[in-house]
């Protein structure tokens, strides 16, 4: 990482002051994954609607940089009470545009969350069964 890089007060506010962070204590699907170049780990926990539509709740934990962090916060706080459909059209790029920028070297670390939330829901609506958990 270049040294003179300074992360966005964003980034390092969500950092110290993290949103939606936690394992809820009610969930119905969990979605876990990785950034294949780093240590990064995230997951979500995510409370559906009734007709499994809708995120009525959502909450992550996480290992890793400060920028896949507050990608995470970022990514709860756009998702929550949306249809999966809408979830599954959000742009990576919005993420970079909450999160005040990002340096290149680090963009995979910023689209872990919303990249692995989408992929995770998108295998959840291609299931014919209702499973619980999702590993990516």
């Amino acid at each position: 990482m270049n040294e003179d890089y300074i992360p966005s007060q964003i980034i390092l506010d969500y950092y110290s002051n993290p949103v939606n962070y936690g394992k809820l204590k009610k969930y119905d699907l969990t979605i876990t994954g990785k950034n294949s170049d780093c240590v990064d780990i995230i997951t979500f926990y995510l409370q559906l609607s009734k007709d499994k539509k809708t995120i009525q709740k959502i909450s992550f934990e996480h290992s890793g940089c400060v920028i896949s962090k507050a990608g995470g916060c970022i990514t709860t706080e756009l998702v929550i009470n949306k249809k999966i459909s809408e979830i599954l059209s959000i742009s990576p790029e919005t993420l970079i545009n909450n999160l005040g920028g990002v340096l290149k070297t680090r963009i995979k670390c910023a689209y872990l969350s919303i990249n692995l939330l989408k992929k995770g829901l998108s295998d959840f609506l291609k299931k014919e069964t209702f499973s619980k958990k999702f590993f990516l």
